[in-house]
């Protein structure tokens, strides 16, 4: 207690210390440039000469709230923090006539700049004009994308009317993905890779507090549902340095509030499967389309509940699916089944089956079966027993492996998420203004199914946020402001399996654990045909608590605006979850293609599933927890910000921001790591061990940021930059703990050779006592251990250089060259590597860790991107609005994630290559928004223009490259055991030759690959990483709306369509170069490219907004 009350008061030193500097220093709120807008200008007279002393307002037409600034002696003006909204301003001055403009759209993190010229008269007489939209941005150095409420509605958000899926309309982003399963992610947040920073360093803060899914960081840890939202800026190059923590994607979110009006929505989609085109793949075998109900419902409602003082926004959103599936599984035929593999024969004439039992070393000097039989009595009776899980294959081939094992069976996924949200708004004053948020998201999921079991697993997720903030103007050139935020999950996921020990009741020696339930289930049968296929990651049991803390103030002088700030941000971690090993806790085995071959035998397939039905397998593996899996870490940072004016047109940022990353702990003790002499875990805070176990890691960081903006004229803008900023990975997700926390036992038995069998199971798991706080890593158990000496974060740079221009019809193109440069990105390298031809026996820590790999954590990866982005903008006016972007950029890197990746290639000899074209990029990427009101009828008051008028079209059409890929191969002479991957040869840079989609046409050439050979650099295939691209996609999603005006109640009937032309798009051909498809395409590769939109989709639905 005493301990962890010492460090409270250190943080809440260092805590005092930061707010002392920033009181000193003047500054500005941390994240106030993204909470709220901004509006300066310069006042001058006919002539053009700038008017000091003039008295501007201004006044937020939805709250009343009214502020005032006076011109200084070069007549400039600044409103800052206006909290986003419609505002009127108004000028006077005695001897010129009094100037209103109205109609002028704030919106968070996006400052405007408005001139005013006076006219001479007097100042009883009024001149009014409208206020155009802002075009192009002239007031800041950064590279951003705004989205706005207007768009966030409108344009089409097929399925889960996510706000993220317009994150593809950001110049550098690569399209947004799913990665995780829903019964675990039910927010269904996305992904992206953003100039060639990994997904990782993005960040999302909702009203200013972070939220984050500290088990999966680039996940949001709550998705504000689209109806409530009123801004998301999203932040891609050189950040203010109010702006940190982050480094691919700053995402803000600024979520509605209410105004002395009563407004809002109710709306209501539905899809059922009666609307939407069946997949190819059901198409192509005659597959029936499987049912579907999905409902999206809910409204929101903002008003006064004090006029001009007191204000809500509240909002509901529930989210039901009833989405059936055709699950394809592959599974043994009747004849493997009694251990006849004749039918493999007939269909690949190179397979063969050796018994495991004749020969020698090496596999040398095998006898093949007769007849690819199997005799009976030697089938394993526990593989019998287990074959009873197994259902009878259907009559189609529908894996295009020229073998009829494939079973389909009717599988119904169950999803109800609701989303509750509730804002509360204080004008305490003019000066003074505070606000409360919290959002709800309760979700049940019935998902992942798994053969042999007809229920699905059961996810449970719970998620609660809340914010408060505010701003106040101390006085004309001094605004203080700040936020504290809270986020909490609770969630529990359970396998289909869950509650019943199927591996004892089989018969499988060391498989689950009679006296805990959370090791029941299945266990994970590798043989080809797997069984028992419950991920690993379940059962899962999980809380997580994020704090948020900012604050600041701002110093106006004549030239500059000086702006810092504190930034706090606290995480914390607390699971059980098995997942280092391959099978969890429940355990598993693998069955090897060798053991059934022999000495330069290149199996097709299927030996695995006859080494099962010997029993015989080459690995093992089992999880056990003693302990639950924490993490505690704090975040912490400084910034010094300075606007500078210093001419008319010219505008410099300069900026240093000061980040602390603390060494992460556990809730009671530090944190842990292998000393790789003495092959002892050290465990900090117990014993005598200290909590930081020797590791030295660098906490203070500096990321400078310099930017300067040139307005050429009012119509074009020239901006430049340079920032340095820090990966803010938070390291509970790397090293939520392996050892003692996760004990991972396993082992690999040599080639062509078995460990164990089914009879004999898995051994008994080793536990020992940990409490003196050293202890000998047992053999054969899993670490990813701390590099002692190279862990600090990474270093990612980012530079741009952008030029800005307003044509005719509002238009506005950004042409833009970014480039960015990270070192130091986090991932394993394992050192229990062999060397080529020697076996287990090569591997480095054989004697002392068997063949488990011995993860070596450290920051280890670069990467490089340089892109040519180009924006259009044309804001929601006159009935339309277009949004684009284009994208023609080149990233490499060495590992595609952060934090929780190996490489591909752990080997000395190959580890070079590990930097090749990244996984995600993509030559070309184009994406274009649009929505337009029909002229038609459109000003129409009369019942026929209510009837045939208020139509609108909208659409988001995208076309990008496909991702690269590799192809792997196979030398079983190389027998280099964790040295990393084998891929193909290829002779010759391959250029695609066949039609995509052909199912008889090889894509490339098949004269170009062969299986490698050798012993040195060449035995690792020389087509090396990610040598390949998929074909590319194209989609176009379309919404139609039908609107009725009926004073301030605008109903409106949507059709929403999800890939509009059923344009069916390709992932990779057939990769199996033993295949006789090799290069092929099947009807399972299509619509499974990375991002592919499936079939067409139809939503109808209908929104009512007042």
């Amino acid at each position: 207690m005493t301990t962890r009350l010492g460090a409270w008061r250190g943080r809440l030193v260092a805590l005092t210390a930061a707010l002392a500097v920033v009181a000193l220093a003047g500054v500005l709120p941390a994240h106030a440039q993204v909470l709220y807008g901004s509006v300066t200008g310069t006042v001058s007279d006919p002539q053009g000469a700038a008017l000091p002393g003039v008295t501007v307002t201004a006044i937020n037409t939805g709250t009343s709230l009214k502020l005032e600034q006076v011109t200084d002696g070069t007549g400039n003006f600044t409103f800052r923090n206006l909290p986003p909204g419609t505002y009127d301003l108004t000028a006077s001055l005695e001897g010129f006539k009094e100037l209103r403009q109205s109609g002028l759209a704030v919106t968070a993190g996006n400052p405007i700049r408005v001139d005013l010229r006076l006219e001479l008269g007097g100042i009883t007489e009024t001149v009014n004009v409208s206020a155009e939209a802002a075009i192009i941005q002239t007031e800041k150095a950064d590279l951003s994308t705004e989205l706005t409420a207007k768009e966030v509605t409108t344009l089409p958000l097929n399925q889960y009317r996510n706000y993220q899926t317009l994150l593809n309309l950001v110049p550098g982003a690569t399209p947004v993905q799913f990665q995780n399963a829903e019964i675990d992610t039910p927010g269904r947040s996305m992904r992206t890779w953003v100039n060639g920073t990994q997904p990782n360093a993005n960040t999302t803060r909702v009203d200013g507090a972070v939220s984050v899914n500290v088990w999966l960081p680039h996940h949001a840890g709550y998705i504000a549902p689209a109806e409530t939202i009123e801004t998301v800026n999203v932040a891609t190059n050189n950040f203010g340095a109010d702006t940190g923590m982050a480094a691919g994607a700053a995402q803000t979110v600024v979520t509605k509030s209410g105004t002395n009006e009563f407004r809002g929505s109710a709306f209501w989609f539905h899809n059922n499967e009666g609307l939407n085109n069946n997949s190819y793949f059901n198409e192509q075998f005659d597959i029936a389309e499987p049912p579907l109900s999905r409902n999206i419902y809910g409204g929101t409602l903002g008003g006064p509940i004090v006029k001009n003082k007191f204000f809500f926004f509240a909002g509901y959103e529930k989210f039901r699916d009833r989405r059936g599936t055709t699950a394809t599984y592959t599974v043994p035929t009747a004849r493997m089944r009694q251990g006849d593999f004749s039918e493999v024969a007939a269909a690949y004439p190179d397979f063969r089956l050796f018994n495991p039992f004749t020969g020698g070393a090496g596999g040398v000097g095998r006898q093949q079966f007769a007849n690819f039989q199997i005799p009976g009595n030697m089938i394993s009776p526990i593989a019998q027993r287990i074959m009873t899980l197994y259902p009878m294959p259907g009559t189609q081939d529908l894996n295009d492996n020229n073998i009829l094992d494939d079973f389909r069976q009717e599988r119904e996924v169950q999803v109800d998420r609701a989303n509750y949200d509730l804002k509360l708004t204080f004008q305490r004053n003019a000066a003074h203004s505070i606000w409360a948020k919290f959002s709800m998201l309760d979700a049940d999921v019935v998902d992942n199914f798994i053969l042999g079991f007809d229920q699905g697993s059961i996810g449970d997720t719970r998620v609660y946020v809340g914010a408060i903030g505010h701003t106040w103007t101390l006085s004309p050139t001094l605004v203080l402001d700040g936020n504290f935020g809270y986020n909490h999950q609770d969630q529990t996921v359970t396998g289909p399996d869950f509650g019943t020990n199927y591996g004892l009741e089989f018969g499988i020696p060391g498989t689950n654990d009679p006296n805990d339930i959370r090791a029941s289930g299945m266990p994970t049968i590798e043989n080809g045909y797997t069984i028992g296929g419950t991920p690993n990651w379940m059962p899962l049991f999980r809380k997580e608590k994020n704090w948020t803390f900012s604050t600041a103030l701002t110093k106006v002088f004549t030239k500059h605006e000086m702006r810092a700030g504190v930034d706090v941000v606290k995480l914390e971690l607390n699971h059980r979850q098995a997942e280092f090993g391959n099978y969890g806790l429940k355990g598993g085995m693998s069955f090897s293609n060798d053991t059934t071959g022999a000495a330069g035998y290149i199996s097709p397939g299927w030996n695995n599933f006859a080494g099962f039905l010997l029993g015989l397998a080459n690995f093992y593996g089992k999880d056990v927890q003693t302990e639950d899996m924490t993490g505690r870490e704090w975040q912490t940072a400084l910034f010094l910000n300075d606007r500078w004016r210093a001419t008319d047109r010219l505008t410099l940022n300069l900026g240093l921001r000061v980040e602390n990353y603390p060494l992460m702990s556990r809730a009671n003790s530090g944190i842990e790591r292998l000393d790789y002499d003495t092959y002892t875990v050290l465990l900090g805070g117990r014993g005598s061990v200290p909590k930081d176990v020797g590791i030295d890691v660098k906490e203070w960081y500096l990321a400078p940021r310099v930017g300067a903006t040139y307005r050429l004229s009012e119509n074009q803008v020239l901006r430049a930059g340079y920032g340095r900023t820090i990966n803010p990975l938070p390291w509970s997700r790397p090293m939520r703990g392996s050892f003692p926390y996760d004990i991972f036992f396993n082992n690999t038995a040599e080639q062509y050779f078995w460990n164990t069998t089914l009879e004999q199971g898995i051994p008994p798991v080793p536990i020992p006592d940990v409490s003196s706080g050293q202890v000998q890593l047992p053999r054969g158990v899993f670490f990813r251990s701390p590099n002692p000496t190279d862990v600090d974060r990474a270093i990612i740079q980012q530079w741009n250089v952008a030029y800005e221009r307003r044509l005719p019809l509002d238009l506005a193109v950004e042409i833009a060259y970014v480039g960015t440069a990270t070192d130091g990105g986090y991932a394993d390298l394992n050192i229990n590597f062999g060397e080529p031809g020697m076996g287990n026996a090569g591997l480095k820590f054989f004697e002392q860790a068997g063949t488990s790999a011995i993860n070596d954590w450290a920051a280890r990866t670069k990467s490089r991107y340089h892109g040519l982005q180009i924006a259009l903008n044309r804001p929601f006016q006159n009935g339309l609005m277009l949004k684009g972007a284009y994208t023609l950029s080149r990233a490499k890197n060495m590992a595609d994630e952060d934090g929780w990746v190996g490489l591909t290639w752990n080997h000395p000899l190959m580890y070079d290559a590990n930097y090749a074209l990244a996984g995600f990029d993509r030559t070309h990427n184009f994406q274009l928004g649009f929505a337009w009101e029909l002229p038609f009828l459109r000003d129409d008051t009369s019942a026929f223009g209510a009837i045939l008028g208020g139509w609108q079209l909208n659409g988001l059409f995208s076309a990008y490259s496909g991702t690269p890929y590799s192809i792997g191969g196979s030398n079983p002479d190389l027998n280099c055991v964790g040295c990393g991957s084998v891929f193909v040869n290829v002779s010759a840079d391959p250029k695609p030759v066949g039609k995509v989609g052909s199912g008889t046409e090889p894509y490339y050439d098949l004269g170009l690959f062969s299986q490698p050979t050798g012993l040195g650099r060449e035995g690792f295939g020389t087509s090396g990483r990610n040598r390949f691209r998929r074909p590319p996609v194209w989609n176009f999603d379309f919404s139609l709306f039908k609107g009725f005006n009926f004073g301030r109640v605008r109903p409106e009937l949507r059709i929403e369509v999800a890939n509009l032309f059923n344009h069916v798009n390709w992932g990779a051909p057939n990769t199996t170069i033993t295949s006789p498809n090799f290069l092929t395409f099947a009807p399972g590769n299509a619509e499974n490219a990375t991002n592919s939109p499936g079939a067409r989709r139809v939503q109808i639905g209908v929104r009512v907004g007042f």
